[in-house]
């Protein structure tokens, strides 16, 4: 027979036992919760610092408008001819924009090509023209230098939003536009409709 006093203890036992094995099971699936959280306030804010811009057909339409500028004032200045080598393509955010999946892309617009290489004594009057019309589109004026050898040279032109311009020369001459991070459209659209108005 058991005593009374195991007996009490044993009544004690059984009733914390369940409700600490309940706790401990509880614990792990509380820190999710608080991540989820954590990770929908990035993902906002990440799409509110996004509505700031155009969506990424706009974006691409004014750099596309940007670059027949350029080549057309290069054509004009300096006698280029320009072909188009490549299509353009697009690609996720990546790790800079997390979890906004196909709601953002990059996109890379297509690579124009002048045959030939630009002699050294055009090259900085075509950087400058390049800088001239690019700083209208946001971009510095003042690329950033990769390379600048004898008959070749490379610069890119940024801007604050991760666009860039990319300008070469060497075998022949490239410019290519490459967009920051923007919505697309459907997701623009979707935001700004639930929006609330103040």
């Amino acid at each position: 027979m058991t005593p009374p006093r195991t007996r009490a203890l044993l009544t004690v036992l059984l009733a914390v036992l369940p409700m600490a094995l309940l706790a401990s099971c509880g614990s792990p699936q509380s820190a999710p919760a608080k991540d989820t959280t954590r990770q929908e306030a990035s993902v906002n804010t990440k799409v509110a610092e996004l509505m700031q811009r155009p969506d990424i057909e706009h974006a691409a339409t004014a750099y596309e408008e940007m670059g027949a500028k350029v080549r057309e004032r290069l054509t004009t200045e300096l006698g280029r001819t320009w072909e188009q080598r490549d299509k353009a393509g697009a690609s996720l955010c990546g790790s800079d924009y997390p979890d906004l999946n196909a709601d953002g892309e990059v996109r890379g617009l297509a690579l124009w090509s002048s045959p030939g290489n630009l002699p050294d004594a055009q090259w900085d009057r075509a950087v400058a023209i390049v800088g001239e019309i690019a700083s209208g589109y946001g971009f510095t004026a003042a690329p950033e230098v990769v390379a600048n050898r004898p008959s070749e040279h490379d610069v890119v032109f940024h801007k604050p939003d991760d666009a860039k311009i990319n300008f070469s020369t060497g075998r022949n001459t490239s410019l290519m536009v490459t967009t920051g991070c923007h919505l697309t459209a459907k997701a623009h659209q979707r935001v700004t409709s639930t929006t609330p108005t103040t």
